[in-house]
């Protein structure tokens, strides 16, 4: 179990940290304030690098508070980090895990699930996906 951890920890680093050179080797930034969020009809998505339309990329996804989503699938599988907030994500029959600020999970592609923004405040996610970012309620 603590392979496993460290494993899935050292994931989520590389995922924090590699995507941060430009397409040249050089090194990227995006300030805070320079990232453009598409609301998606109440969640929103702000992508850092890549195309999140298209393929590849990481973005921060933002859910307001108490927001829950219907059952849903998307075409990739994706990697999300906790960046505020308390989330839960799960499919049916799972148990509903609240995970805070720190923590890790992984959604296989074309599996349902619901995501729940549980805290007071709104959720922020840093989300991995090497396909495009979609939303699938059929």
């Amino acid at each position: 179990m603590l392979a496993r951890r460290v494993i899935i920890t050292a994931a989520a680093i590389a995922a924090l940290t590699l995507p941060a050179l430009g397409a040249d080797g050089s090194s990227t930034a995006v300030p805070k304030a320079a990232v453009k969020f598409s609301d998606l009809g109440g969640p929103a998505l702000g992508t850092l690098w890549g195309d999140s339309n298209k393929g590849p990329h990481g973005s921060l996804l933002r859910l307001p508070a108490g927001f829950v989503s219907p059952e849903h699938t998307h075409s990739g599988t994706y990697e999300a980090v906790v960046i505020s907030g308390v989330v839960t994500n799960a499919e049916k029959g799972a148990p509903e895990v609240p995970l805070e600020a720190g923590s890790f999970y992984r959604q296989s592609g074309k599996t349902k699930h619901v995501t729940r923004c549980i805290s007071k405040d709104d959720c922020t996610l840093y989300v991995t996906q090497m396909t495009g970012f979609d939303f699938l309620t059929n």
